[in-house]
């Protein structure tokens, strides 16, 4: 049988694991998030000089197994009408990740169902009302939101 030291060892060796393994799916989601942003931000260039003002913040999540982190953040405005796109978290059911889209219509989820740049979805109404994040989806969306001004 094992002493105590030997079984403390091993103890100590599987938490090192975890707490590496948490630490990297925090850094990768923290990454996909970002990449997202970039890309929204990218494709909303344009919209800026027409009055869309968008701007970068951070947001503290608490993630039980993950921990505490900060993440990146958006916020649209035009003319009064904010939309925030925040993280909600990595650790979600059914996905790899969710942000949700904040605005005087309610609350929109992306959610991250794969581990490529491109496999961000659109959900609307309901999970089996989803589309592929693109630069068309999310204007759409941001139309009927600004619609409201």
């Amino acid at each position: 049988m094992d002493s105590l030291a030997e079984f403390l060892k091993e103890k100590k060796r599987s938490s090192s694991q975890i707490k590496e393994r948490q630490r990297d799916l925090r850094e990768e989601w923290q990454k996909a998030v970002s990449n997202l942003f970039e890309k929204i931000e990218n494709w909303l260039a344009p919209a800026s000089s027409e009055g869309l003002n968008l701007k970068w913040y951070e947001t503290e999540l608490d993630e039980g197994d993950l921990g505490k982190y900060v993440a990146p953040a958006l916020e649209l405005e035009f003319e009064g009408i904010r939309v925030k796109i925040e993280p909600v978290g990595r650790l979600v059911i059914g996905a790899r990740g969710r942000v949700d889209i904040s605005s005087p219509l309610g609350v929109h989820h992306l959610v991250r169902l794969g581990p490529e740049e491109d496999d961000w979805y659109l959900v609307r109404d309901g999970v089996d009302e989803r589309k592929r994040l693109t630069k068309q989806t999310l204007e759409e969306l941001l139309k009927e939101i600004f619609a409201l001004a």
